[in-house]
């Protein structure tokens, strides 16, 4: 308060009782009218010295100040004597800073949200303030957009926001602007509607001897948001030929449905799987099945050298790659099927053709003729 109140101690006739060096005056305020936006709280009404004791007959107050704005009685009162009482208005200081007093709330993609925010502009006794200037939200560091009329002006000190949303989902930062005061934000989950499935990993056979197939499938929003909360999705595979063995039918958890054990067996050629879950959007893959040696590349089934595959055939055997297949010949000295080869014992027959007066030796794969030693 910058005028603070003096009070008099006086007799019957007005008279300063100047000897009076010791009374306690107390001070109280009542409520006339609040102004809009403050708490009928008595107890917060007022702030600093509530009491002063008389020095030669007056009461002086320092440090009176009030934490609301309004119309108050004031009234002054000590033992024994009559109050004194005062009417005052107390109005608000300059605008100095935003508060958020409603925040926004239960929000869905492309939908009002349910709550929507009201900002206060205050002083700097946090009292709301009477202002025309306008309150504006912006959306921070997100894409999509935020729909709605995004700038208000306040009535009474109040911005009363309506028809905001956000047309996607996942946590966004709601950040309320005033010319020449602070900004002020607040956090807000859009929370999506499942819409549709998408296929993030695709389902992949080596060729018709290799079964293996494990996509992977996200439940999403419209705007592809997965949904990580989403835990009771049921997505089912069938195809379009052959047969799917293993778990056809996965559980979302945290919006997403794994296929690790399934595989599938039947004739090469193109088979479309379709993946379909209730209420969603369904996807599907068109995979491409080759024969046997041979493996997709590019859309088309391209021979596979399966002689660059590791123990296609024997350590002492040659590997020959043919178009969707292979064979494999034992080397010189060695015999067997190719998958599996033995050494032969030249010494066995004919002594290996040595010479008279040698030896034959038999090595793994060769021989030698060896002067006999007399």
């Amino acid at each position: 308060v910058s005028q603070q109140p003096v009070i008099s101690i006086v007799d019957l006739g007005n008279n300063l009782r100047d000897a009076d060096n010791g009374t306690e005056v107390t001070l109280a305020a009542h409520t006339i009218r609040l102004f809009p936006g403050q708490v009928p709280n008595s107890a917060s009404f007022l702030a600093g010295q509530l009491k002063a004791v008389a020095v030669h007959g007056v009461a002086t107050y320092t440090s009176l100040g009030f934490q609301v704005v309004g119309n108050f009685t004031l009234t002054f009162s000590a033992a024994g004597l009559l109050p004194a009482q005062q009417n005052l208005s107390v109005v608000p200081g300059p605008p100095h800073s935003l508060q958020v007093t409603v925040p926004a709330a239960d929000a869905k993609t492309d939908q009002p949200f349910l709550v929507q925010p009201r900002v206060s502009v205050l002083d700097r006794g946090s009292n709301v303030v009477s202002h025309a200037l306008n309150v504006t939200v912006h959306l921070s560091a997100h894409t999509g957009s935020l729909l709605g009329d995004r700038t208000v002006v306040p009535v009474d000190g109040v911005a009363q926001f309506s028809g905001l949303a956000y047309d996607r989902s996942g946590v966004i930062m709601l950040t309320f602007v005033h010319f020449g005061l602070s900004m002020v934000s607040q956090s807000l989950v859009v929370v999506g509607s499942p819409a549709q499935l998408v296929l993030r990993t695709l389902a992949w056979v080596r060729n018709a001897g290799d079964s293996a197939v494990r996509p992977v499938v996200w439940v999403v929003d419209a705007f592809n948001n997965k949904f990580e909360s989403y835990n009771t999705t049921v997505v089912t595979v069938s195809s379009s030929a052959g047969t799917l063995t293993g778990s056809v039918a996965v559980t979302a958890v945290g919006g997403v449905a794994t296929f690790d054990n399934l595989s599938f067996v039947g004739a090469p050629g193109t088979v479309i799987l379709n993946f379909t879950s209730p209420a969603l959007k369904n996807t599907s893959q068109t995979l491409l099945v080759c024969a046997v040696g041979l493996r997709e590349q590019a859309g088309a089934c391209l021979d596979e050298d399966e002689c660059a595959i590791p123990g296609r055939c024997d350590t002492n055997a040659a590997c020959v790659n043919t178009h969707g297949s292979f064979s494999c010949g034992c080397n010189s000295g060695w015999s067997g099927s190719g998958s599996s080869c033995q050494n032969i014992n030249e010494c066995a027959t004919s002594s290996g053709g040595c010479s008279l007066g040698h030896d034959c030796r038999d090595a793994p794969g060769s021989f030698s003729c060896a002067p006999v030693q007399c």
